[in-house]
């Protein structure tokens, strides 16, 4: 009898909630629809696909039968369907009820398009916390999928992680399925060979032997130079020929038969983790840079996998930006909870506001996120649209107004948050009276969706390709080692905030000041009036509300230090 090892195969589907029409068009022309007609050439070929709610909806709209077709392929057993947040969030980062309403309202959806009851779910960006198994495993999930590195963390090796593993929080019991990085890598950027030849190391006697890769799908024809060679050249046609070829060798499953058809190899307790780039970017930039030289070391390759980054939830430290919308889904979430249970106007506003957690605008990391303004502007737009559902219900009047003082960012910090039907507006007053927020209701728009120029650790690479020139890959490298200059001279556009752009920051600077010093913060700022604490003073009257704030501070003048009182209402 030969050696066998079952072959796990997981793709994750996903667009972000705003993003333009084109963008969802042309990945489904370049790597959704081929994919989808290479799989039903290959009847052999098994595997596990997620789509996000997201996008869910965009094929019912625009491309329905493509969704009839993978009912086909679902109901022949061919493919399982698994589960997740409807509109993609950070599960970790949002509360609860919301964790459970959108991962039912995925189930539901998958129930209903597919005719499949899904036991696995895809965690967004695989970030994983250890108190998920409870949640998690009330919604009726079975098992999620994991980066091998957090098991090697523990102390494991390849060799010991060819099956599955069981977790639990409070006794809820969770199955983790641990991802090979190495197949991560080699698919689709490396020969077909090179894949098998990886999966057959690992083959041996006995049945229960397991690898599975798991990972976007978008990398089979929307990654750069991928359709050509996915598609074009044959890469997909010729892996799925090969695996065919071995399949008595190389043994195709999916996830879900594995897990009711064999049992865990051990119980684990995993750390707060992600991949392994994800927790690289989540660093401060010079931290990240030297992450990355450390890991890429041959004379570390045997420390590697003890090389851990940092944690998701940084982002919301690491940009202001990325925490104001976090909060603002927090604030609004809190309205909700007000509304019963048993009115309608509670569902309307929840459908906004799980759409508002669309994880993409919330982060930055090799790709956009949380710099693309039309990300955030649709956050926005979400929140927006839930808190005014809200407010609806919460107050008898059309007209009405609010002053409230709350530590709206959760850091400790002072806000002053003044609102009614038409406008909200956001101050710090503990950092400057800055307005950090300017919402026209009606238009669910932020005005001031700004982002401040940061520091990153990619910068050093742009500044190095600027000097010494850059490469151009020969064939399909991974979107992580890939290095674009998209314009002339970028390593001289890129210029550094110090404090958060935004309005309604006091300013003291010399007359001789230009716009382009001021733009590009080459100039020095004379008052101490940005980021520090001003007094405010509210007033209510009737169905008018305001907001007073004073700061006494100082001013360089011909060198010696000036008393100045600001206010600003």
């Amino acid at each position: 009898m030969n050696d066998t090892i079952y072959f796990l195969f997981a793709l994750h589907n996903h667009q972000p909630d705003g993003n333009f029409d084109e963008v969802f068009e042309n990945a489904y022309q370049q790597a959704y629809l081929p994919m989808l007609e290479t799989i039903e050439r290959h009847p052999h070929i098994r595997l596990a696909q997620h789509f996000t709610g997201i996008l869910i909806e965009w094929f019912d709209s625009k491309h329905p039968d493509f969704l009839d077709r993978y009912r086909a392929l679902v109901e022949k057993g061919q493919v399982e369907m698994m589960t997740g947040g409807f509109f993609e969030p950070i599960l970790p980062s949002i509360p609860d009820r919301d964790k459970l309403g959108q991962i039912k309202a995925l189930s539901d959806t998958v129930r209903k398009r597919f005719n499949y009851d899904p036991i696995g779910l895809w965690l967004a960006e695989r970030v994983w916390e250890p108190y998920l198994p409870k949640p998690l495993s009330e919604t009726g999930v079975r098992y999620v999928l994991l980066d091998d590195a957090h098991f090697k963390v523990n102390g494991l090796k390849d060799e010991e992680l060819l099956g599955y593993f069981n977790t639990e929080e409070q006794g809820k019991v969770l199955s983790i399925f641990p991802v090979n990085e190495r197949l991560r890598y080699t698919i689709p950027f490396q020969p077909p060979e090179v894949t098998i030849d990886h999966l057959l190391s690992f083959s041996g006697p006995g049945d229960y032997r397991m690898m599975i890769m798991g990972d976007d799908g978008e990398k089979f024809g929307v990654w750069p130079g991928t359709h050509d060679s996915v598609y074009r050249q044959g890469w997909l046609e010729r892996f799925f020929n090969q695996l065919e070829e071995n399949r008595d060798r190389i043994l195709m499953i999916t996830p879900a038969e594995y897990h009711s058809r064999y049992s865990a190899v051990g119980n684990i307790y995993l750390p707060t983790a992600s991949y392994r780039e994800m927790m690289e970017w989540a660093l401060a930039p010079d931290d990240s840079y030297e992450l990355d030289r450390a890991y890429h070391d041959e004379s570390n390759a045997h420390l590697r996998r003890f090389l851990r980054g940092g944690f998701w939830r940084n982002f919301l430290v690491k940009y202001a930006e990325a925490n104001n919308q976090h909060k603002k889904m927090l604030w609004v979430g809190e309205k909700i909870d007000r509304i019963p249970k048993n009115r309608k106007a509670r569902e309307k506003a929840l459908l906004p506001l799980w759409r508002g957690q669309c994880n993409c605008g919330y982060w930055h990391g090799v790709f956009g996120g949380l710099y693309l303004n039309f990300l955030r502007s649709a956050i926005y737009r979400s929140l927006i649209r839930a808190e005014n559902e809200a407010d609806r219900f919460l107050h008898d009047s059309d007209t009405w107004a609010d002053a409230e003082e709350a530590d709206f960012l959760r850091c400790g910090s002072h806000c002053v948050i003044l609102s009614n039907p038409d406008l909200s507006c956001h101050f710090q007053t503990d950092c400057g009276a800055m307005l950090f927020e300017l919402d026209l209701r009606e238009k669910e728009f932020n005005l001031l969706n700004t982002l401040s120029r940061y520091k990153e650790s990619y910068h050093k690479k742009i500044f190095d390709a600027a000097e010494h020139g850059v490469e151009k890959p020969e064939k399909a490298v991974s979107i992580h080692d890939l290095v674009i200059l998209k314009e002339k001279d970028l390593d001289k556009k890129i210029h550094y905030d110090w404090h958060r752009r935004s309005a309604a920051i006091d300013h003291f600077f010399p007359h001789e000041t230009t716009v382009e010093q001021f733009r590009t913060c080459a100039y020095h700022e004379l008052g101490d009036f940005v980021n520090q604490a001003y007094n405010v003073e509210l007033t209510k009257k009737k169905k008018r509300v305001k907001a007073r704030f004073q700061r006494d501070g100082q001013v360089l003048q011909d060198g010696e230090p000036r008393d100045v009182r600001v206010t600003k209402k």
